[in-house]
């Protein structure tokens, strides 16, 4: 089977995927700020999560669309990601390590142009998908969809469900204001403040460092 992995057995099981999906759903518990997120994102069925890096946005997303699957089993779900190394080694492992089949995970972008109950792309291939196929819309990294372009893509569409992702909403040219008016201007905010109090995060310090580059070298 296309979406199992490990040992295979005769009635078609597979050990280890088993055991991954069970381990995953039951021993996983929410942090205190992903279920307040979750009760305020489903209350309104849209809002951006502007949480620090390193939180837990991603678990939390799948979380929330898994809620959402479990209430309306023919939903069909649309994750957009700003670059395909997140699509790649971040999304499709972290949706199939939360209990996801294979099957109901689709890739939309390069020569891949599958759709499934939940679909990955990117937003340069925003444009190319017939957004009325989906009710439920996931934009990772919401602060790069802030164009022009972009933001009449996603208002072409009134979705059932929509969820922004960021640890930095606030934009130079101010078009947050734009990101934030499609979501009825629902953001919850966790910061990294929040995080190292709760203990997510480790203390950290930065320190800046300068360097002299050559002409060459700075080219």
């Amino acid at each position: 089977m296309a979406d199992s992995f490990g040992i295979q057995i005769s009635d078609g099981s597979s050990l280890i995927s088993d055991y991954v999906i069970k381990h995953n759903d039951n021993s996983l518990e929410l942090r205190d700020w992903q279920v307040r997120g979750k009760d305020f994102f489903l209350k309104y069925n849209k809002a951006i999560m502007e949480v620090s890096t390193g939180s837990g946005k991603t678990y939390f997303a799948i979380d929330v669309i898994k809620e959402v699957i479990k209430k309306e089993p023919n939903i069909k779900v649309l994750i957009v990601v700003p670059k395909n190394v997140i699509l790649e080694t971040g999304w499709y492992k972290e949706l199939y390590d939360a209990g996801i089949s294979l099957t109901k995970i689709g890739i939309y972008y390069g020569k891949i142009k599958e759709y499934a109950q939940i679909t990955l792309t990117n937003m340069q291939n925003l444009n190319n998908i017939p957004l009325e196929l989906f009710d439920f819309i996931c934009l990772d990294e919401i602060h790069n969809y802030g164009t022009i372009k972009l933001l009449s893509i996603i208002k072409s569409k009134k979705f059932k469900y929509i969820l922004g992702l960021s640890a930095t909403l606030e934009r130079m040219d101010g078009a947050h204001w734009d990101l934030m008016k499609i979501f009825d201007y629902r953001v919850f905010k966790y910061n990294a403040k929040d995080a190292l109090r709760d203990g997510i995060l480790n203390p950290f310090k930065f320190f800046n460092i300068g360097i002299i580059l050559d002409g060459r070298t700075k080219e």
